[in-house]
């Protein structure tokens, strides 16, 4: 590999970078370039060895080179067939995840989270007849036109976008709530009267950190959603499959009407599915239908990850990942006790964030210029400590079944020293 890739990729790509770009620039940081991985570390172009707690934003759930999904992925390729036919690894694809998720009725492959929602938007507002949707400030749901917006206090009317290239028509239909505020979202329901199509959330919030839902609030929510006929959309491609114990699907037993999952379930290749109620997936058939297309959803490769990777997740990986979450848990908190400060930790199953704040998720948003500035000397130090994590600030870092307790203990270590300047 070159010594120096980011100079040969400026003179390719737009500031040099294919992804995270926002990060690299706002951070002022330079890429990792890796040159090849194993289990849970890679190993950089200059030849460093990194612990990895970012792990592809979280769809690396075995550890890098995993036997099994590597297998899996050579079986699909000898077999021939073309990325775009139909194939079996889908459809075993698609059981398994009903096994994990009783409520899925009905799902369908995608190649993004961007394109998941789009289409779950799509049959939300196609089933339910009415055009708006409900979304919370601060969260992340893909790359969609009309969420690009600025937080606008609940009136879509003051919508405007927040990046250029986004047309101010395409954010009208769109309204941004508070989360966890019950008072203001039972104000928006009564003032749009049945006018919303659906309301999308993480169940478990991860735009800035882990976020558990704040008390009542999603079953508040899903009442709403029964009264108003608005259709309630959990966005889980984060957290899909992550849990431990009777939760490893998901974090909370309220059941949406419809799904976005990604993460794992294409074992470490670009994959996502949507699902839910059979009668709002018949969007999809009836005449006229919703239009949903893609070529190389469901692929054979990426579906042969996939199953493979979800088929190996059994009680031995959950137990040892639930035993790595207890270790970092307690000693993460257990540093904060000794050093003080203001820092707030939140784990669940194999995902967890460590932030340099204790403000409640609200009001991060308010000062995350500061927060950036934290994380850039944060980010920094633990890379010249042998640590890669997230380059945004806000996402949360994951553990895999490949991590040992000796990364724990490293991390630990480097989180401690840190704390010590």
């Amino acid at each position: 590999m070159n010594k120096n890739p980011q100079n040969e990729a400026r003179k390719i790509f737009p500031d040099g970078f294919n992804n995270y770009t926002s990060w690299f620039e706002d951070l002022n940081l330079l890429p990792v370039y890796i040159r090849s991985a194993r289990a849970a570390s890679v190993t950089t172009a200059s030849g460093r060895r990194l612990i990895d707690f970012d792990l592809s934003a979280g769809a690396v759930y075995h550890g890098y080179k995993f036997q099994p999904v590597q297998e899996s992925i050579s079986k699909a390729l000898k077999s021939g067939i073309g990325a775009g036919d139909c194939n079996n690894y889908e459809i075993q694809l698609g059981l398994t995840l009903k096994k994990y998720f009783s409520d899925l009725q009905q799902l369908r492959f995608s190649r993004s989270r961007t394109e998941a929602v789009l289409a779950a938007l799509r049959m939300a507002r196609a089933y339910t007849k009415k055009a708006k949707v409900l979304k919370f400030s601060g969260f992340y749901h893909g790359q969609l036109n009309e969420f690009q917006v600025k937080d606008s206090s609940g009136n879509p009317a003051l919508n405007l976008p927040d990046r250029p290239g986004i047309c101010r028509g395409q954010t009208l239909d769109i309204v941004v709530a508070e989360y966890g505020n019950r008072q203001e979202v039972t104000r928006v329901f009564k003032r749009f009267d049945r006018g919303l199509a659906a309301v999308i959330v993480e169940p478990l919030a991860t735009a800035f950190g882990v976020v558990f839902p704040p008390g009542d609030f999603l079953v508040k929510l899903k009442e709403l959603c029964n009264k108003y006929k608005a259709v309630l959309i959990f966005d889980e491609s984060v957290t899909a499959c992550r849990g431990s114990g009777k939760k490893i699907a998901t974090p909370v037993d309220i059941i949406p009407d419809l799904r976005i999952l990604g993460g794992i379930i294409g074992g470490g290749m670009p994959l996502a599915a949507f699902g839910g109620r059979k009668d709002i997936m018949d969007c999809l058939q009836q005449k006229p239908a919703v239009f949903y297309d893609g070529l190389f959803s469901g692929n054979i490769i990426t579906a042969a990850a996939g199953l493979a990777a979800l088929q190996k997740i059994n009680s031995k990986t959950v137990s040892h990942i639930k035993k790595l979450e207890a270790m970092l848990r307690e000693g993460v908190r257990d540093i904060i006790r000794k050093k003080g400060g203001d820092y707030t930790f939140n784990c669940w199953g194999s995902v967890f964030s460590f932030l340099q704040t204790k403000e409640p998720f609200p009001k991060r948003r308010e000062r995350e210029k500061e927060y950036r500035r934290k994380y850039h000397r944060y980010y920094n130090f633990m890379l010249k400590s042998g640590i890669r994590l997230p380059l945004n600030p806000f996402a949360p870092c994951f553990l895999t079944a490949a991590h040992t307790c000796t990364d724990i203990n490293k991390y630990l270590k480097v989180v401690f020293n840190y704390l010590q300047k």
